[in-house]
């Protein structure tokens, strides 16, 4: 009798970790297009993401999407590729399940197959929604922020002030060019007196973007003056308000390979991101997507985070600060260059 409640009770643990939802997919390389179906498993309402980490054999142009299901339901995805190579590819993606204080990640390998994706009788409430080419909108401060920048989608907020600092030199942008990409070109001067003989730098911002929601950040300086030994090192400040991420978590990439799940308000513990140079990628996850950077060339530091149950609700912000990877150590010679370089991918799947 005790062998078999020991047995009863493995099979429940064991059902209790499985994944809550099934994922398949097939290919259409007439259409340009991959169908993903997602079916909730379970008899309870069910939200999460998913994240898209690597393709074998055809190329998948967006990043994932998010999903919203009711109980044994099931959402088809109609994500566009190109260059399939194989007639079966294979797609590897993390799913992310929220759940409060239970919330997942899981980590898949998805077969694609040549039938339909779903052969159980009687399914219903299947719905088919098409991925759009979305741009995020820059804006440029006024005022006494005119050096502030904001992203923007469909009018919601995702990114508020960021700002480039070099050292503990004022940077005054004086040039804009939108006509192909958003490139802002300027100096930096050792005070506040905007004087020719005052420039210890040139320097730039340049933002690209694809139509997947992706951005390209490089903000790059060359000195004209030899710095002080004493000079602080470049770095980019940018602010997400709490109210996008709705969910209140992150998944942090290591250069090993792994991925871990955290509640933001953990996220500036010194274990995880605070000058942390290990970990590659950092995505805070909203309802239906999520905002990822990715870190090849710098790091990041979450130097500060205010709560979301604020007196005002403007300010419950996640404070970000990223550096260049490369030390930054004297002699500060003229012609000296360096770059801050990192990649956003903002949350378009709730469309």
């Amino acid at each position: 009798m005790k062998k078999i409640l020991v047995i009863f009770l493995f099979a429940i643990a064991i059902f209790a970790d499985e994944q809550p939802v099934k994922l398949a997919a097939r290919t259409v390389v007439r259409e340009g297009k991959l169908d993903f179906g997602v079916r909730n498993n379970t008899r309870s309402n069910i939200s999460g993401v998913i994240k898209f980490a690597n393709a074998d054999g055809v190329e998948i142009l967006v990043n994932g999407f998010g999903f919203d299901l009711a109980p044994e339901k099931t959402i088809y995805k109609s994500i566009p590729i190109k260059n399939a190579t194989k007639d079966v590819p294979s797609l590897t993606c993390d799913v992310i399940v929220f759940n409060k204080e239970k919330s997942k990640l899981y980590e898949n390998i998805v077969k694609c197959k040549s039938g339909a994706m779903f052969r159980d009788a009687g399914v219903g409430g299947i719905t088919a929604v098409q991925l759009k080419p979305v741009r995020i909108k820059i804006l440029r401060g006024k005022g006494l922020e005119k050096n502030f920048l904001s992203f923007y989608l469909q009018n919601k907020l995702l990114i508020r002030n960021l700002f480039c600092q070099l050292g503990n030199f004022q940077i005054k942008w004086q040039k804009i060019d939108t006509k192909n990409e958003f490139e802002l070109i300027g100096k930096a001067f050792d005070n506040y007196i905007f004087a020719e003989s005052n420039v210890v730098a040139d320097v730039k911002l340049s933002i690209k973007q694809n139509n997947r929601g992706d951005c390209m950040i490089v903000f790059s300086y060359t000195l004209l003056k030899q710095l002080p030994d004493d000079s602080r090192n470049p770095y980019i400040d940018l602010n997400i308000p709490r109210r996008t991420a709705e969910n209140d978590l992150v998944t942090l990439k290591y250069d090993n390979g792994k991925i871990r799940l955290a509640f933001l308000d953990d996220i500036s513990a010194p274990d995880l991101v605070k000058e942390n140079k290990n970990i590659n990628e950092l995505s805070v996850i909203t309802k239906n997507d999520w905002m990822t950077f990715y870190l090849d060339s710098s790091y990041l530091n979450v130097w500060n985070i205010l709560p979301k149950t604020t007196p005002d609700k403007q300010a419950g912000l996640i404070r970000l600060r990223i550096r260049s990877r490369t030390e930054w150590k004297p002699p500060f010679l003229a012609t000296r260059s360096g770059t801050i370089q990192f990649f956003i991918h903002f949350p378009v799947g709730a469309r």
